[in-house]
């Protein structure tokens, strides 16, 4: 029962990350004005910098403070921060700032100190939740199950976040008010998971934890090849995502011109976790009979085609498009569970070598990579292609360049790094113990 209380909490990781990856940059040129380039580097510098700051250093503190201050704890302090967060990043207003003299980029650089305090609050609970999670698990067997319980969780805020979201800020008018009050409600949804995963944290006694100083850590992390090529599948691969993500509402708007593509949006999403959902037992089952670099590969080469897919279909296709995003969900899902499992299998495998257990490092970094690759993927890079490609905001329609730009962004790049990933971890990635033993 544990592992399932624990996991309960990604669905709170799951909406902080991808909420704002989805729709932030959408909402930044459509209803605030701000142009893609400025708004991409808007949101791209605190996610990059902060990441790295507030994820290592909550990763390091939650290991040296373990006997006095539990990790679990740590989940509470980002419940009470999170409505807070959440509402300041999505309080901005275009009218409002045109009547106050507001320029455009002041209205970047409001959302930008936003995101600051988003990522440190997104910091507190996200990298000692995964801590915890790749303690759990005592054996190979068992750290497939964590994660697979991990990731069907984030499915759950997957619905939550990327599916109810879009449909109640389309129902609820489409204006800046409608996105404020989604904001709250998902900030409620993600405070009441994080008190639900706290209760089932309990975090049992584990080897000794690292009290290394800042050099030895990094020496540490940088040393260990596995860890290395483990982290660059799970950045470039989350480039690609946060790219298609943040996409994702133009290729709807525009290339595909949907009625409702927002509504539409939210349909594609809950199809997406439906089957994310629903595909983790059979990621568990081929993660023990194949292995899970075969289990990564497998679903790496299977994400890509979901990526490429959308081009194939004709403007107005709802059918086509939740096809595709069941695909996207099968595949996906199937991705991250290899990966993190792979992980826990490090930490587990280390600490028995060593004596001595970085869970909270290695989870630190893992955190911040993932914020960076969205990051990286879903506002610097996607606002810089539809910027190259001539995109104007709020305009009601978009020159043929422009939509081959929707196109790149979404599907020509990412999907292209994916392919790049899956040889990657056929290549590069080796068995655990011979990981840890390297």
């Amino acid at each position: 029962m544990q592992a399932p209380l624990w996991a309960s909490g990604q669905i709170a990781a799951q909406i902080f990350r991808d909420l704002p990856s989805l729709l932030l940059l959408f909402y930044m040129t459509q209803l605030l004005g701000i142009s893609p380039a400025p708004a991409g580097v808007a949101i791209f510098v605190p996610k990059l910098f902060w990441a790295v700051l507030c994820d290592g250093a909550v990763g390091v503190v939650s290991d040296r403070l373990r006997d006095r201050f539990a990790r679990r704890h740590f989940l509470l302090l980002g419940a009470a921060l999170v409505p807070l967060a959440m509402w300041l990043l999505f309080s901005g207003d275009a009218a409002a700032g045109s009547e106050t003299g507001d320029s455009e980029m002041g209205r970047a650089l409001r959302i930008s100190l936003a995101l600051a305090l988003y990522m440190f609050v997104f910091a507190l609970f996200s990298v000692p939740h995964l801590a915890i999670g790749t303690e759990i698990g005592k054996s190979a067997d068992e750290s497939a199950v964590v994660m697979g319980w991990r990731v069907a969780f984030s499915a759950v805020g997957l619905l939550l976040g990327n599916s109810l979201a879009p449909l109640l800020i389309d129902r609820w008018g489409g204006d800046a008010a409608a996105y404020r009050q989604v904001a709250l409600l998902m900030a409620g949804l993600c405070s009441a998971a994080l008190v639900l995963s706290w209760f089932g944290a309990g975090e049992a006694a584990r080897p000794a934890q690292s009290r290394a100083g800042t050099g030895t850590a990094l020496r540490a992390v940088l040393g260990n090849r596995g860890l290395m090529v483990l982290f660059a599948v799970l950045m470039l691969q989350l480039i690609g995502s946060g790219m298609a993500y943040a996409s994702l509402a133009y290729v709807f708007s525009y290339n595909l011109a949907f009625a409702a593509p927002l509504a539409t949006l939210g349909i594609f999403v809950l199809m997406t976790a439906i089957f994310a959902f629903g595909a983790q037992p059979l990621w568990v089952m081929l993660a023990r009979r194949l292995g899970k670099r075969a289990g990564l590969v497998i679903a790496s080469m299977g994400y890509a085609a979901s990526l490429f897919a959308p081009m194939l279909l004709s403007p107005g296709d709802e059918r086509g498009v939740y096809v595709v995003g069941a695909m996207m969900g099968l595949f996906n899902s199937g991705c991250y569970l290899n990966i993190y499992a792979l992980l826990a299998d490090l930490v587990e495998a280390e600490a028995r070598r060593t004596g001595t257990s970085r869970a909270g490092l290695y989870s630190g970094l893992f955190s911040a990579g993932d914020k960076i690759g969205f990051a990286v993927g879903g506002t610097l890079l996607t606002g810089l292609v539809l910027g190259a490609y001539g995109f104007v905001s709020g305009a009601p329609t978009q020159s043929a360049v422009a939509l081959d730009g929707i196109w790149t962004a979404y599907a020509v790049i990412p999907g292209c790094i994916v392919v790049v990933t899956a040889l990657m971890a056929a290549m590069m990635i080796r068995p655990p113990a011979a990981v840890v033993a390297a």
